[in-house]
């Protein structure tokens, strides 16, 4: 599987490299398990945790929808990449330290202003991202290849998150001071890997721009006509792969607002054993990646993603009907867990985020970039926003112990994972009529 990391060209080889360094940057700022342990251990309210994820999604998009003029004009998305995911790191970096020295009702500002802030630059950073991969990896087989790209920005944090969440766990018993002061440094310690990153990233850069004269896809005259930004929503394939996303990313933000704190606090399950859960699903979701792309490549999206999806469906029902079962709990770690970090969620996530990309026509590319951005961070918008109104919903007329009321939660969350299968059977109907 690795030869193509060694026989690709440096400049993918780079771009793998990235990634890996990347991964370990993120460790714990793009973690729910660790942002969730944080804002339990800083006592916010529960009912705001689906909030303060939700400001984390929409805001950064349309700013970079507003932003990208600016973005387009300068072309310089190696460097956009490298800063901004450096940001996004550093600004969830200040919150522990914060902790410790502002007074305790200043925090729940500094989680609404500092996560957004962090979550902003990631969304300049994984536009361009994208449209790096698109520039630099070879069309015939980009959805292999974005693939190992995500499997290099996935795996590594997994790995690095088990003796962290252990040592977090062997020393919960600290004083509010110290424990924030251990949750910093931890922090610190994997934003070094961003120096290493970077170093990479530079490597891209010199290459790309060597070639980039050469391998243009749109004339020059071209490059300075203004984006064409509704041609991603008049075109009815990748319209609906958008409605896919908008989806899949509401149902992720409903699972993962309040997912951990079903385990840590009904289930009462360490951050060690969840942390073990994500280390042993890791290697199968992102070994996965490849083999999923190359299904993709050579049966498309629709087929792909109606599985997917169906399985996502699956795993939800089973978890609800069986309710803190044991039994069941693996089963739905496969199909659905927190609707992306699941076999099937992973795989339907690292599709729509190929297709995104592999069906926007070069003279739009642009405008897809944004219109993904939109859908992905306006779907995670939705499911936040909505899941605090749903707790909030839930606490008012179910009543009963927070196990009940999760219960009823997640109950009234199955909707969503049934449109988000109906879409998939759209789109796959849609494509056979086009074959027709």
């Amino acid at each position: 599987m690795f030869h193509h990391f060694f026989f690709s060209s440096s400049a993918t080889r780079n771009l793998f490299l990235y990634n890996l360094f990347l991964s370990l940057s993120l460790t714990i700022v793009s973690n729910f398990l660790f942002i969730d342990r944080l804002l339990l251990r800083l006592k916010i309210d529960l009912s705001l945790f689906g909030s303060i994820k939700s400001l984390m999604f929409l805001l950064p998009a349309l700013l970079y929808q507003f932003l990208l003029p600016l973005f387009r004009k300068l072309d310089r998305d190696v460097e956009v990449c490298a800063v901004s995911y450096a940001l996004r790191c550093f600004f969830p970096l200040c919150l522990p330290f914060c902790a410790v020295f502002l007074p305790s009702s200043w925090m729940t500002g500094a989680c609404f202003l500092l996560f957004p802030l962090g979550m902003m630059f990631a969304v300049f950073a994984n536009n361009s991202l994208m449209k790096l991969y698109r520039e630099v990896l070879y069309p015939a087989k980009y959805n292999y290849y974005t693939g190992f790209m995500n499997m290099f920005l996935c795996l590594p944090a997994l790995v690095l998150s088990l003796p962290l969440s252990w040592l977090l766990d062997r020393y919960n018993g600290l004083c509010d001071r110290d424990f924030f002061l251990l949750f910093g440094f931890l922090e610190l310690f994997t934003f070094c890997f961003e120096i290493p990153a970077i170093l990479a990233l530079r490597k891209v850069k010199k290459i790309f721009h060597g070639k980039q004269r050469k391998e243009k896809t749109l004339p020059e005259a071209e490059k300075n006509l203004h984006a064409r930004w509704l041609e991603p929503y008049r075109e009815p394939r990748y319209c609906s792969v958008l409605g896919l996303v908008v989806l899949h990313r509401i149902a992720a933000g409903l699972m993962m607002a309040y997912l951990t704190v079903y385990f840590l606090e009904v289930m009462h399950f360490s951050m060690t054993v969840l942390a073990v859960i994500g280390l042993v699903m890791s290697p199968l979701v992102n070994l996965s990646l490849p083999f999923n792309g190359k299904m993709m490549d050579r049966f498309g999206y629709e087929k792909v993603f109606l599985v997917l999806s169906g399985g996502l469906l699956l795993g939800m029902v089973l978890f609800c009907l069986c309710w803190k079962s044991l039994f069941v709990l693996p089963l739905f770690i496969l199909l659905t867990w927190d609707g992306l970090a699941s076999l099937f969620g992973g795989l339907l996530y690292q599709g729509e985020y190929s297709a995104s990309g592999k069906l926007a026509d070069p003279s739009w590319l642009d405008a897809a970039v944004a219109s993904y951005s939109i859908c992905n961070n306006g779907g995670y918008f939705l499911g936040l926003i909505a899941s605090s109104c749903l707790y909030a919903l839930v606490g008012r007329f179910c009543g009963g112990d927070l196990s009940s009321r999760l219960h009823w939660y997640f109950l009234l969350s199955l909707p969503v994972f049934c449109l988000l299968f109906l879409i998939s059977l759209f789109l796959f109907r849609l494509s056979r009529r086009k074959r027709a």
